[in-house]
């Protein structure tokens, strides 16, 4: 794997066209860590969007347990609970994931700094967070449950 942090392109070429696309391209990356292997590796977005990303997903939590399609998208919202980190399963597999439980940093290539991985808007973790989800949790309607909802039975009615 290339660690990209470790290369410095030549500041002083960038008058010809393909050193000015590398160094575009280049301050565009973004790496990041793993937890609780720390393993570093290269984002597959590029730094726009993983800003995106972070200023985005807890709001975007938030408004789907508030306005649910349906009780089942409901309840594996908030099955894990509110986000704290990015996450994106195609843009940030996790180093190991078995023992990984998610992203503890980000890197910036146009910086070359460390990051926090916290999503804006995310409670700190404990008390705040499980009060939070208990919060949410209350949307949950037992009653009058819809067809479909219950994905558990109908994932294994779809095996058999």
């Amino acid at each position: 794997m290339i660690i990209f942090h470790l290369i410095t392109p030549n500041l002083t070429t960038l008058n010809t066209p393909s050193n000015f696309y590398y160094c575009y391209y280049y301050s565009k990356k973004v790496e990041y860590q793993s937890y609780p292997s720390m393993q570093w590796q290269a984002a597959q977005f590029e730094l726009c969007v993983i800003q995106q990303l972070l200023e985005t997903q807890f709001e975007q939590y938030i408004t789907r347990v508030k306005a649910p399609t349906c009780q089942a998208e409901l309840r594996r919202l908030l099955q894990a609970g509110p986000p704290i980190y990015i996450s994106d399963k195609v843009a940030l597999p996790l180093a190991d994931e078995e023992h990984d439980t998610h992203v503890c940093k980000l890197w910036y290539a146009i910086d070359q700094k460390e990051h926090s991985a916290k999503l804006v808007g995310a409670p700190v973790e404990g008390v705040e967070r499980d009060t939070l989800w208990a919060e949410l949790n209350e949307f949950i309607i037992e009653e009058g449950k819809e067809e479909g909802d219950d994905d558990d039975d109908n994932d294994a009615k779809k095996k058999e």
